[in-house]
């Protein structure tokens, strides 16, 4: 006698944005939505979509270098990603995907000596089943909403985090620092041939329901309370709410974010 086959499937709500600001010419951002590599002057409206299944990858990418250089350095990191995050399985395989992002920067800027300097940070998730990875290069960054409390997941890899560490200026001090953006770690950035140092973290997927992605456009502009505050007592949607307060403090930089939440567990059954 035949019986009934149960598979979990997750299923994601996700929502996007990405802007320019208020003073850049141009955005350097990219953003993963999937396998789908998005890179915008700004959007007129956030962007929402549902997904379900197992795997999921979400990213975002700030680029550095000027002169475009840097949206296409954003662009190359993710397109690569966005080709290969399926056959990832593990922290090693994503460090590698990860030095293999470096690579193509550095090829492309040997090619064209006018983006030698051209480079990018990532910040991104990866879910697979019951677990997720988060991984960064350089100080885009990842939070996660925790018994609800919004934590910092990511480790940004700048000079200022650096001296935070070590006790030499306080957080405050860090954000009116006349060093702020100088980074420690970045995919490309020149056109020499390195390993990059990437930062990798692996949680079980109930850990986290909700999961934040974001450049430092929006984190330069906020601070962490003013992004809690959006996320628990807004009652506007919180990306709505965050790029209401990004553009009040003056959107100085490019500013891209992806909120992701894992909402339930969908169990497909069949007949065996």
């Amino acid at each position: 006698m035949g019986g009934a086959t149960y598979t979990m499937s997750l299923r994601v709500e996700v929502e996007y944005m990405t802007h320019r600001g208020k003073v850049r010419s141009n955005n350097e951002d990219a953003l993963l939505i999937m396998s789908d590599v998005i890179q915008k002057e700004e959007m007129a409206d956030l962007q929402r979509v549902v997904f379900e299944g197992n795997s999921f990858v979400f990213a975002v990418a700030d680029g550095m270098g000027g002169h475009k250089a840097g949206e296409v350095a954003s662009r190359l990191a993710l397109d690569y990603l966005a080709l290969n995050w399926l056959s990832i399985e593990s922290a090693d395989s994503i460090d590698r995907c990860i030095q293999e992002m470096n690579l193509q920067i550095v090829k492309e800027a040997l090619m064209n000596l006018s983006m030698s300097n051209m480079g990018t940070t990532v910040a991104g998730i990866l879910i697979c089943g019951s677990t997720v990875w988060v991984f960064n290069v350089g100080d885009s960054r990842v939070y996660g909403v925790h018994e609800d409390e919004l934590r910092q997941i990511s480790k940004d890899q700048s000079l200022l985090q650096a001296l935070i560490d070590e006790g030499t200026i306080t957080v405050a001090q860090a954000r009116q620092h006349p060093l702020r953006g100088v980074l420690l770690q970045c995919l490309g950035g020149g056109l020499e041939e390195r390993k990059v140092q990437t930062i990798i973290k692996q949680f079980p997927l109930d850990e986290y329901d909700t999961f934040l992605i974001c450049s430092d456009g929006l984190t330069d502009a906020l601070t962490d309370e003013e992004i809690s505050d959006c996320l628990f007592y807004s009652k506007k949607s919180m990306l709505g709410c965050l790029f209401e307060k990004y553009m009040k403090a003056g959107a100085t930089d490019n500013m891209s974010a992806v909120l992701v939440r894992v909402r339930e567990k969908v169990a497909k059954g069949s007949l065996a």
